[in-house]
C-alpha cells in the first residue's frame, strides 16, 4: 500500500509539472500555419491621381495600376479609380466651400503610392494609400484611403471578412496595434498620455470599424493607418502601423489565412 501511493504521487508530480511547464504534447496549443495559396505576382504602374474638379485646388500625385498577361485585371484596376474619384466626390462637397481668398493660394489634393503599403498577385490586390485634402491655406488633412479587392471579380473585402469572430479578431488587432505604436512612436505615446486629451485619442484605437477601416494585406502583416488626429495630436501626423500575421493567424478564418498566403510584392512595371 506503502508503495502504491508513493508510486500515485510521483505520477501526480509529474503531471503537475507537465501542465506548469506545458511539456505534454497533448496539451500543446499547435499554432495555425497560413496557407501558401498558389499566387502570381502583378506588374504595378503609377498613373496621375484623375484631376480634382474644383476650382483653385491643385492635383498633386498618382495612384496603382496593375498588369499581368493572362490575369484579366479590367474590375480591379476600375475599382482602384473608383476609390479615388468616390473619395474626390466627398471632399469636393466640402472644398466647394472652401474656395479661398485673394492670396490664400489653393487647396490640393494628393494621393500617393507607398510600396510598402501595397500586395499585388493574381489572388487579391490591397493598398493603403496616403490621401493629402487641403483646403487653401489649410493644414492637417492627412488621411487614408484603402482597398482590398479579390481578382479578378473586384470585389471588396473588408477587415471584417477575414476573422472566424470578427469581434474578437479587431479587439486582439486593436491591442497590438496600439502596444506597437506606443512603443515606436512617442509622439502618440505623448499623447496619450496628456490628461486632457489622452482619453479622446485612446479612443482612437478603440475595436470599431470605424477606427481600422484603412488597411491593407501586405506582405509583412496587415498595415493599419490612422488618420491625422485620430490617435495622437495633429503634430504626429498620420500613423501607420503593420500587426505580423504570426501575432492573428489563430484568429483568422479561411479566407484570412488564403489571402494571407497569397500576398505578393508588385513588380514595378518599366516603361520602355
Amino acid at each position: 500500500m506503502k508503495h502504491l501511493l508513493v508510486h500515485i504521487l510521483k505520477l501526480i508530480t509529474i503531471v503537475l509539472i507537465c501542465i506548469a511547464l506545458s511539456g505534454c504534447s497533448e496539451s500543446k496549443k499547435q499554432p495555425v500555419r497560413l496557407f501558401r495559396t498558389k499566387a502570381t505576382p502583378l506588374y504595378i504602374t503609377n498613373v496621375p491621381t484623375p484631376t480634382f474638379e474644383v476650382p483653385n485646388y491643385q492635383t498633386i500625385g498618382t495612384y496603382p495600376q496593375f498588369y499581368r498577361q493572362g490575369v484579366n485585371l479590367t474590375k480591379v484596376n476600375l475599382a482602384l479609380q473608383n476609390l479615388i474619384l468616390n473619395n474626390q466626390r466627398q471632399f469636393s462637397v466640402y472644398a466647394k466651400q472652401h474656395l479661398g481668398f485673394p492670396g490664400s493660394g489653393s487647396g490640393t489634393y494628393e494621393t500617393t503610392m507607398e510600396g510598402s503599403f501595397i500586395s499585388a498577385s493574381s489572388v487579391l490586390v490591397s493598398v493603403l494609400i496616403p490621401d493629402l485634402e487641403l483646403y487653401p491655406a489649410g493644414n492637417d488633412g492627412a488621411i487614408w484611403l484603402s482597398a482590398t479587392i479579390l481578382v479578378p471579380s473586384g470585389k471588396t473585402i473588408q477587415l471584417s471578412d477575414i476573422f472566424t469572430n470578427p469581434e474578437q479578431g479587431i479587439k486582439q488587432l486593436a491591442q497590438l496595434a496600439k502596444t506597437k505604436l506606443i512603443a515606436t512612436n512617442s509622439c502618440v505615446k505623448e499623447s496619450l498620455a496628456n490628461p486632457i486629451n489622452g482619453r479622446d485619442f485612446a479612443t482612437g484605437f478603440s475595436p470599431t470599424k470605424q477606427n481600422y477601416q484603412f488597411f491593407a494585406l501586405t506582405t509583412n502583416g496587415v498595415a493599419i493607418g490612422f488618420p491625422l488626429g485620430q490617435v495622437g495630436f495633429p503634430v504626429c501626423y498620420r500613423q501607420e502601423v503593420t500587426i505580423p500575421y504570426s501575432a492573428i493567424t489563430t484568429y483568422l478564418n479561411k479566407l484570412g489565412l488564403e489571402l494571407a498566403g497569397a500576398v505578393r510584392a508588385p513588380i514595378l512595371l518599366k516603361h520602355s
